[in-house]
């Protein structure tokens, strides 16, 4: 795993869904620059799109993400557009 770019992971659960984790996903990928239809790489090379199952049985407080800086794993739940930002801002 590349330690330098960080992964973002929309959580891609039924319960997730229903909560408008689809509007989530493109506000990170309108933000960092990556191809909304694809997810990947931004053009910078220093974040990374990515779908998947990721809430670990904690559906009740989605929309959840993910996001991994090298080792360090953090958790975000009920993520709406302004906890988008934040992540953003607090990862560049």
């Amino acid at each position: 795993m590349n330690d330098s770019i960080v992964r973002i992971q929309t959580c891609g659960g039924p319960a997730c869904k229903a909560n408008g984790i689809a509007s989530i996903f493109q506000l990170f990928a309108s933000g960092l620059q990556i191809d909304a239809g694809k997810g990947g790489l931004s053009a910078d090379g220093k974040f990374e799109l990515i779908r998947g199952v990721a809430c670990q049985g904690k559906c009740r407080v989605g929309p959840i993400v993910n996001a991994w800086k090298g080792k360090e794993k953090y958790q975000f739940s009920r993520v709406d557009a302004a906890k988008v930002k934040k992540i953003i801002e607090a990862f560049r």
